[in-house]
């Protein structure tokens, strides 16, 4: 009967024991696989999850619309800004153009450098800083203002207005042959100043033509003035 008892005991120590777990190495090297796949997909899922946030966020942010200052009707430089000849447009955040206004009080009283069509939104280039719409730099947008003395010429300046054409050439006497050349063609007259009984010729032209003009009086050559018609030729029948 004790041996039987003993027997049961060891049997039931054995069945409440737990069993030894015995890893081989190969086991071990896969459950460590298993978690580092576990957690890079983790850190995926995470990592999708922040840029679909941030791309709907800044998708938001750029649909936002923004009212900026614009032209009510067309507007012709130079022209002083009054309220009212602006309004609103409403332009979408990731579309803003660079140098827009968000606030009347900045525009208005200013002068414009170009012409506008009705509801173009105004930026800075479009605004002429400290500027006097009846000067003469006012007039004009990416070229210069250009004075040529009446002492230039070899001849009195022709009666011009503003809104004339007129080519510049000049002789050089010191060549054999005495050609006569044009430096410039087509500059448009801005006005023509008369101080002390002189006139001074007031042209829009760029830098490469005021260039041409100061190298030839550098050089003393005899200048003129050729105006264009204002009428156009007449056509004949053959």
């Amino acid at each position: 009967m004790k041996f039987l008892k003993s027997k049961l005991k060891t049997f039931y120590q054995s069945r409440t024991r737990p069993l030894p777990v015995v890893t081989t190495p190969y086991r071990a090297a896969l459950e460590k696989a298993q978690r580092q796949y576990f957690w890079l997909l983790v850190c995926v899922l995470v990592g999708l999850g922040y840029y679909s946030y941030v791309f709907y966020q800044n998708q938001a942010v750029a649909d936002t619309l923004v009212p900026l200052v614009s032209a009510k009707r067309a507007l012709s430089y130079p022209h002083v800004l009054s309220a009212q000849d602006l309004t609103w447009v409403e332009v979408p955040q990731k579309w803003l153009p660079a140098g827009g206004f968000t606030k009347l009080d900045e525009v208005v009283g200013k002068t414009l450098r170009r012409d506008l069509v009705p509801y173009e939104v105004l930026v800075q280039a479009d605004i002429a800083k400290n500027q006097d719409p009846n000067s003469i730099t006012a007039q004009f947008e990416e070229n210069f203002a250009f004075t040529m003395g009446e002492d230039w010429l070899v001849a009195k300046l022709p009666s011009l207005s503003r809104g004339d054409l007129v080519d510049v050439l000049v002789t050089n006497p010191k060549l054999v042959t005495d050609n006569t050349t044009t430096v410039a063609s087509g500059l448009r007259v801005l006005t023509v100043e008369a101080k002390s009984g002189r006139k001074n010729l007031v042209l829009n032209l760029n830098s490469e033509q005021a260039q041409a003009l100061l190298f030839s009086r550098g050089l003393r050559l005899p200048m003129q003035v050729l105006v264009h018609s204002a009428k156009a030729p007449e056509s004949s029948d053959s």
